[in-house]
């Protein structure tokens, strides 16, 4: 079928916004892989350090050249598999708010696991708002969820500033990073039933109807400049669907969130961890800047990022 270019038009200033928005992100990650490059063993670190009679000479060298807010302060493995939305807006946007206000130090009373509890209550307020009938209230958990993205930047924010933390890590076994975990979880365990209640419940208004084909093609009315959508008739397997395509969705985010929580763990420990040679160190510089990495970490960004977006369109 054919574009209807008058009707796409329309959105114009949306369209201008996603490809600005994706430029941006080529372009940071383009950046970011020589960055990676420009990255020398730790044992070099270690010399130059004994060398200089200077032992503040670290890692964190290479990965705090920037200003603390830019996406490349505090680089890790940690950060480079963020996905882009976090990495390049979310937690610099989290820093700098940080910088601006000094949040860390004028609410010193103010602790980052209440920071994360108060997360928490946003994400189930923006799983309230999307079970509305109202199109604007769906839309405002979205701005609701994303706030709740930037809170659970700002809570890892604050936490490294109190300790004077450079390196953006997980710190397992630690409390806050269990109550962090359970957060997400419940946050985004929320989500999914709202979007499931609102789901189903459009299935089971519009059941009295006339049963019509599960989905009708959208009408773009050029002379109007405005969308007509049909009528949307589901049947008893259509909700079912509906049901498992939800479940499945929560299940995604959870498989995700266990093999993020492990595998950081373990690369972080690979790549980042004390290396007891020299060879060691060299080996480890290696593999992170290694193409085969940087797809790996790419690939893994990019399915984070779709896991992001599908969230969106089911609001």
């Amino acid at each position: 079928m054919p574009l209807n270019w008058p009707c796409i038009m329309d959105y114009k200033g949306t369209i201008l916004f996603i490809f600005v928005l994706l430029t941006y992100f080529m372009w940071m990650d383009i950046a970011l892989y020589f960055r990676v490059q420009e990255r020398v063993p730790s044992a070099t670190l270690a010399a130059l350090a004994a060398s200089t009679s200077r032992s503040s000479v670290t890692q964190s060298s290479w990965a705090t050249r920037s200003p603390s807010y830019s996406p490349f302060s505090g680089l890790t493995v940690k950060l480079m598999m963020l996905d882009h939305m976090n990495h390049y807006i979310t937690i610099p946007l989290s820093t700098f708010f940080n910088e601006v206000t000094q949040f860390s130090h004028i609410f010193y009373f103010i602790t980052p696991n209440m920071i994360s509890f108060f997360d928490l209550f946003v994400a189930l307020i923006a799983a309230k708002l999307v079970t509305s009938e109202s199109l604007v209230m769906r839309q405002l958990s979205v701005l609701a969820f994303e706030i709740r993205n930037f809170l659970d930047g700002l809570d890892g924010v604050v936490y490294r500033a109190r300790v004077h933390q450079v390196e953006n890590i997980s710190n397992v076994g630690t409390f806050g990073y269990a109550v962090d975990g359970f957060v997400d979880t419940v946050g985004s365990a929320a989500m999914c039933f709202g979007l499931l209640w609102h789901l189903r419940r459009q299935v089971s208004l519009k059941g009295t109807y006339t049963l019509l084909p599960a989905y009708q093609k959208e009408m773009c009315d050029s002379s109007s400049s405005q969308f007509r959508f049909g009528s949307l008739h589901f049947s008893t397997p259509a909700m079912r669907r509906i049901t498992y395509a939800v479940f499945f969705f929560g299940l995604q985010l959870s498989i995700s969130g266990a093999f993020w929580n492990r595998y950081i763990s373990a690369y972080h420990d690979l790549l980042e961890g004390p290396a007891v040679n020299e060879q060691q160190a060299v080996l480890q510089n290696e593999i992170l800047r290694s193409a085969l990495m940087w797809i790996i970490i790419w690939f893994w960004r990019i399915a984070n990022e779709i896991g992001r977006a599908s969230c969106r369109e089911r609001v």
